[in-house]
């Protein structure tokens, strides 16, 4: 996940130097605020599928630090809202050139991320996992990368974003392939399960 994170950046970047400007400095500190959210973001899914009973010792693919006793769980929480809060004041940085609204929108993406895994209905237990990492990972964060190095948008940057959009959407739908089974048996609702394996 970490190269999906990596991924709009570059992408962004690409579509800003396409119109002839570029800041390394701030592209610099998108890629970090990028790495950041999602190193977050999967410490907060581990923390809360162990909560749920979703990850447990056998399962494949999970990061396991919790389950294995490697660390407790609140450690992991613990240092999953620092990551955030980290990516957060990052991300003052590049609203301080760039604009309030990137800002904002690096709010939203921190309460989208909890979402994901927490509340009463996580987002990850949904069918709507793949349009939400679509539209955040894909389309929003491509968008935000464009801006920073650039300053502006642009349709070449626009459409790319959709395209890194059905990217990440298509890691987040081979992982809920794998875990069809025990998402199923834990109530989860993931759209591999909705739509079936085929």
């Amino acid at each position: 996940t970490l190269s999906a994170a990596i991924v709009p950046v570059l992408v962004g970047a690409a579509a800003a130097g396409l119109s002839g400007v570029d800041s390394f400095p701030l592209s610099l500190d998108m890629l970090a605020i990028s790495l950041l959210l999602q190193i977050a973001t999967n410490m907060a899914n581990e923390y809360f599928d162990f909560r749920r009973g979703v990850d447990h010792a056998g399962l494949t693919g999970i990061a396991g630090v919790i389950v294995s006793g490697e660390l407790q769980e609140k450690t992991v929480l613990r240092y999953a809202l620092s990551t955030f809060a980290l990516a957060f004041i990052l991300g003052c940085v590049l609203g301080y050139f760039r604009g309030l609204i990137l800002v904002s929108l690096g709010l939203l993406s921190i309460v989208i991320a909890l979402l994901y895994s927490a509340g009463p209905k996580p987002i990850a237990a949904t069918p709507y996992g793949e349009f939400t990492v679509f539209l955040l990972m894909g389309v929003l964060e491509t968008l935000v990368s464009e801006v920073a190095a650039g300053g502006r948008l642009s349709v070449a940057g626009l459409a790319a974003s959709f395209s890194v959009g059905l990217l990440v959407a298509a890691i987040l739908t081979a992982n809920n392939l794998r875990d069809r089974e025990s998402d199923q048996e834990r109530g989860r609702r993931t759209l591999a399960i909705v739509l079936g394996e085929t």
